[in-house]
C-alpha cells in the first residue's frame, strides 16, 4: 500500500488533530480490508486496548477526555461527525475545538487532554477505538462497560 493512498490530514482548530483516509484494498473475491492504523503511521506508542463500538443513528458518546491514553478512533461502517475540545493548559491550542464529518471510512487521533464525542449520521456508525491504555471500570463510561450475559 502506497502512502499516498492513506494520506493524513491535519484537523483545523487543534494543532495536533490527525485524519487518516482508509482506503479499502482488495483481499479477493468480494473481500477487502482497511487498515486503521499500523505502526508506521506513529499514532500511538503503545497499545492498551481495542474496542468496536456501535451507535444507532443519531447515537452519540458523550464528550469525554482521557487523562493519559491516547486514542485512535477509527469509522469503519456508515457516517459520524467527530468533535474535540483541547482541555489541554500548555497546548499552543488550548480551548480550542474541531469538528469533522465523516462519510467515508476514516481514523482520527484524539491526544490525552483532548476532550472527544463521536455522533452516528444518518444510519448506524461503526468504529474501532484503539488505546494506548485498558480502560478500568471505574473510569469506564456506560458505553463501554460490559452488560452481563442474559440468564
Amino acid at each position: 500500500m502506497s502512502d499516498e493512498s492513506r494520506r493524513a490530514e491535519p484537523i483545523a482548530g487543534i494543532h495536533d488533530l490527525v485524519a487518516l483516509h482508509l482506503p479499502a484494498r482488495p483481499l479477493g473475491q468480494g473481500a477487502d480490508r482497511r487498515t486503521a492504523l499500523s505502526y508506521s503511521d506513529h499514532l500511538l506508542r503503545r497499545f492498551g486496548q481495542a474496542d468496536i463500538v456501535h451507535l444507532e443513528r443519531g447515537g452519540r458518546l458523550e464528550r469525554r477526555e482521557e487523562e493519559a491514553a491516547d486514542e485512535v478512533w477509527a469509522l469503519i461502517g456508515g457516517e459520524a461527525t467527530f468533535e474535540w475540545e483541547d482541555r489541554r493548559s500548555a497546548s499552543p491550542t488550548s480551548g480550542r475545538k474541531a469538528s469533522l464529518a465523516a462519510r467515508e471510512p476514516i481514523s482520527v487521533l484524539v491526544p490525552f487532554g483532548v476532550a472527544f464525542c463521536v455522533t452516528a449520521g444518518n444510519g448506524a456508525a461503526i468504529l474501532l477505538r484503539l488505546s494506548t491504555d485498558a480502560d478500568d471500570e471505574e473510569r469506564l463510561p456506560r458505553p463501554f462497560r460490559e452488560e452481563p450475559f442474559p440468564q
